[in-house]
């Protein structure tokens, strides 16, 4: 998984963000890759639905 902040708030936003993720992923059956703005060459997380895989 992905290293993100260790605070109590920052934890909860992240677990809402990869929750909504994997939920797109499995609603369209299609990989989901989370970038920064305008970074679409540097992804941050990606979800395949197929696989179950993150990376």
């Amino acid at each position: 998984m992905c290293s993100f902040p260790k605070d109590f708030q920052n934890e909860q936003q992240v677990s809402l963000l990869l929750d909504f993720i994997h939920t797109i992923g499995h609603l369209l059956n299609k990989a989901v890759v989370l970038t920064p703005e305008n970074g679409a060459d540097f992804p941050l997380f990606r979800f395949d639905p197929e696989t179950k895989k993150e990376t």
